[in-house]
This record gives structure tokens, C-alpha cells and sequence, in this order.
């Protein structure tokens, strides 16, 4: 009887998660259909009126040293050889290719005087209260945003007015490091804590968050008397992975963050930069997917998720199956035994 229940069960399963594939499947390829439709009418039309996006027609800066490639001396730990044959050292030693690097690239900063440009630059809110922080081609690039020219960033960061909203907001900035294999980069964390209470009066000078806020406010309190969870009294981020690339003449030509190092940390869904916060306090607000929790594609799902696990039931049935029969068999012998 235990054998019969679980191959009806498996046959169940296989049969719901083949028909999800197909829905899952079919689903993406008609949405696939009418994105790509979409986006080559809007190429269209933005090559027959020229109106095309400066931002996408920007390019970023990459590395502008690279100790691998840039002629310096790489150094590695004795004895940090992967296993197999053939295998390289994997660990560098920083110190010696930190010092190597420094030299093939600008002497005239120490690693502890890039650390101290960067801590001010944060203390300067990342250059907006003191602009000549920033080289004239600086760069801004998160992992959705950017890249923002210096006038623009300075504009758009410094308009948000973020401790206008969390005025007890501490950003916990630590791990300070140079690059050993980019020596003008300084890499950190940020693990911010932000202290919330909803805003019911705007400033003398609203900010663009605030101004958001107080906007919403009517809407989210009708949607919190349905059941909508309340803002959380205190938000936190996941950890962040930010950086700083100075150029020869010590100023700030590229900034990087946002890029969330732990997922299953906070309470803002794995979402960093300005995304999280306001996602904690207003879920589902920006109508565009880059500004809400990640969700697995109709493809990954199908494939990745389902399709294997009709092979891990699988395995449940048969030894549910098999050793049903194994015990059936046994149980015969001793009572033929006997």
C-alpha cells in the first residue's frame, strides 16, 4: 500500500512540474517575442530621430592599472599552490605586490594616504559637499545606476537628501584596503544601520526622498490597514562592496558600490544603494524590477528548479519503491522460515 501512495505521488509531482516547464517555458518565449519586438522598434525610431541615450552611449572607465598586465612583479605566498598537476599559487602576497605595483604606477601615494582620501571623500558625502574632490571626468557606477558624470552625480546624490529622511543614519564603513593589483583603488564595506520614523512634515528645503515619502504616505497607510507589513523601525543592509579609483593627481575619477555581499543579511531584500532603504520602507513603489527583490526568470525556474527536481523525486520514489519491495521480500523469508 506504502509503495502504491508514493508512486501516485511521484506521478503527481512529475506530471505538475512537466506542466509548469511548459507554462514556465512558453511564457518566456511569448514575453521574449515581445520584448525583443519592442526593442527593435525603439531602435528604430531612436536611429530615424537621433534621439539617443547619453548615459548608454558613455564608456565606463576601466582599470587604468592592472598589476597582471601593467609589466610589476605579482607575488605569491610559498606553498599556495592549488592541488592537481600543474596547478598555480593562488594567494598573493599583498604586501610585496602592493609595493611592487605602487611603483610601476604613481609612488607619490602611500597606501595609508589613499585610505585617508577616501575616508574624507566619505566624510564629504562621497565629494557632493566638496565637489573638487572629483575629477573632472569622475564617474559613478553602481550596479544599476550609472555611469554619472561628476555635475550630474553631484546633482542627483546630493538632491536625494538621504539624512533629511534617516538623519541618525550610520553608514558602518570598514576594511579600508588598497588593491595590490590596482594600487589607486581603495575597496571597503558598508553595513549601514538607519534608524526610520515616517516623515509627516516636509523640511524648509525638501529633499527628492522625502518629497517621495510624504507623497506615498496616504497610500501606504491604507495599504498597511489591508496588511501590508509596516517601514521597520530600524533598517539594515546586507554588506556592500564599494570602491574608489583615484587618479595621478590624488582626486576621485571613478566610484563603485551598491554590489550586496550576503544576501540572506538585513531586512532590505538583498538590495543595496538607495534601492534598499527605500524598498524597506516603501515595497514594490519603483515599477521597475532593478528596484524591487530579485525573483528568479520564467527560464531559470523551468530549467534550473523544476527540471532537477523532478529527477530528486525520482530518487525519493525509488527508494521509497525499492525498499518497500526489499522489506515485502524480507518479511516472506522469515515467514517462510519460520
Amino acid at each position: 500500500m506504502g509503495c502504491a501512495l508514493a508512486s501516485l505521488r511521484f506521478a503527481a509531482k512529475t506530471t505538475g512540474n512537466v506542466v509548469c516547464i511548459l507554462l514556465l517555458t512558453g511564457t518566456a518565449m511569448l514575453a521574449g517575442a515581445v520584448e525583443t519586438t519592442g526593442r527593435t522598434a525603439v531602435c528604430l525610431v531612436s536611429f530615424l530621430c537621433g534621439c539617443k541615450i547619453d548615459q548608454l552611449q558613455t564608456e565606463v572607465h576601466s582599470e587604468r592599472y592592472d598589476a597582471l598586465s601593467g609589466g610589476s612583479t605579482v607575488e605569491y605566498i610559498p606553498g599556495s599552490i592549488g592541488f592537481g598537476a600543474g596547478a598555480l599559487a593562488e594567494i598573493l602576497d599583498e604586501k610585496t605586490t602592493l609595493a611592487n605595483s605602487q611603483k610601476a604606477l604613481f609612488g607619490h601615494f602611500s597606501e595609508v594616504q589613499l585610505i585617508d582620501k577616501t575616508k574624507y571623500l566619505l566624510q564629504k558625502e562621497f565629494g557632493c559637499l566638496e565637489p573638487d574632490l572629483l575629477a573632472e571626468d569622475f564617474q559613478f557606477l553602481f550596479p544599476v545606476v550609472g555611469p554619472l558624470p561628476k555635475e550630474e552625480f553631484v546633482d542627483a546624490f546630493g538632491g536625494f537628501k538621504v539624512k533629511q529622511v534617516f538623519p541618525s543614519a550610520c553608514a558602518n564603513y570598514w576594511n579600508f584596503s588598497v588593491d595590490p593589483m590596482e594600487p589607486n583603488r581603495v575597496w571597503f564595506f558598508s553595513k549601514a544601520v538607519m534608524p526610520f520614523k515616517e516623515p509627516t512634515k516636509a523640511d524648509d528645503v525638501p529633499g527628492n526622498l522625502q518629497k517621495l515619502l510624504l507623497g506615498t504616505r496616504g497610500l501606504w497607510s491604507i495599504f498597511a490597514c489591508l496588511g501590508m507589513p509596516r517601514p521597520p523601525a530600524e533598517i539594515r543592509t546586507p554588506p556592500q562592496i564599494m570602491s574608489v579609483s583615484f587618479d595621478e593627481n590624488g582626486k576621485c575619477y571613478k566610484l563603485t558600490g551598491g554590489y550586496c555581499a550576503d544576501r540572506t543579511s538585513g531586512n532590505t531584500s538583498n538590495l543595496g544603494g538607495i534601492f534598499g532603504p527605500l524598498n524597506a520602507v516603501r515595497p514594490g513603489l519603483l515599477p521597475f524590477p532593478e528596484a524591487r527583490p530579485w525573483s528568479p526568470s520564467l527560464t531559470w525556474e523551468a530549467l534550473i528548479l523544476r527540471a532537477p527536481q523532478i529527477g530528486k523525486d525520482y530518487k525519493t520514489w525509488s527508494h521509497q519503491v525499492f525498499g518497500c519491495a526489499h522489506e515485502e521480500v524480507s518479511s516472506d523469508s522469515i515467514d517462510r522460515g519460520l
